[in-house]
């Protein structure tokens, strides 16, 4: 016999977070590629440093690793869920163990397309922002010099295309010291300090803990979910089925009077049986 369990994770990836300035719009996200790197099952979790959600023993105890390695995945095309739940080989959880969270590691880069242009709000200048092909002259030096360092600015209309974001730097809850840098034109020839803070547990929408990316982290960031019921593994494999919702998972903020896209949260309802 096994356990029928359901638990609804309002999102996999949490990008709700606090920053310096009113976030513009939300708009759909008809292409919203995220790269897996690995999945975990814990048997507990402890309060623990965000900075060390990736690697402390406590945020993942007797963590069992039943998925790894890059898989890049649209979560919203139809056979997103089925892709996802390919990923990892539930066979490989211990008879009799009981599990209470998960651990998910991404990568920092997304790739988003959405088809329509989407309205700031906030004045005629962005009213119309689109998802243009990234390039190098938008961070004024390379994508790869500072992907996680500034975030870069276009003005609206253009060509839709799948827009390379990334998640930049930012500090601990209640940190207000300027952490990334904003690019004041198409161009980036200027920029201004900017601040975004990631959230403390209380401000997270489902997971208990979320990696805080620094100047000093690496391409990943690690996530850590609570199961709505604990999974006792029986002699029948977990079958894991996951639904994705992405209609408002692309957010776009007014930077003088340009575009400023960045990644919004999927929903995610994932059900194991």
């Amino acid at each position: 016999m096994h356990k029928l369990l359901k638990l609804i994770l309002t999102s996999l990836i949490i990008f709700s977070l606090k920053v310096n300035f009113s976030y513009g719009a939300k708009g759909p996200a008809d292409i919203y590629k995220v790269t897996m790197e690995k999945i975990e099952f814990c048997t507990g979790y402890e309060t623990t440093d965000f900075d060390n959600i990736a690697t402390a023993d406590t945020a993942c105890k007797n963590a069992v690793t039943i998925g790894t390695g890059q898989k890049e995945v649209d979560i919203a095309s139809v056979s997103a869920g089925a892709q996802v739940a390919a990923y990892g080989e539930t066979k490989l959880l211990p008879l009799g163990t009981t599990f209470t969270h998960v651990r998910v590691t991404i990568n920092r880069e997304f790739k988003i397309k959405s088809d329509g242009g989407i309205d700031t709000g906030s004045s005629g200048d962005t009213d119309d922002c689109k998802t243009i092909a990234t390039t190098d002259a938008m961070y004024g030096l390379t994508i790869a010099a500072r992907k996680y360092s500034h975030r870069p600015v276009v003005a609206e209309g253009g060509t839709n295309a799948e827009m390379r974001l990334f998640l930049a730097r930012g500090g601990k809850d209640g940190d207000t010291s300027a952490n990334y840098f904003s690019c004041d034109d198409a161009n980036c020839s200027s920029t201004t300090g900017s601040n975004w803070q990631y959230p403390g547990a209380a401000d997270l929408v489902s997971a208990v803990a979320m990696e805080t990316m620094t100047a000093k982290s690496g391409d990943t960031i690690a996530l850590v979910y609570q199961l709505a019921n604990p999974i006792i593994v029986g002699m029948v494999t977990p079958k894991v089925d996951i639904a994705f919702g992405t209609q408002n998972a692309v957010g776009v903020n007014e930077v003088n009077s340009l575009c400023q896209f960045y990644p919004e949260e999927p929903i995610v309802e994932i059900t194991v049986k």
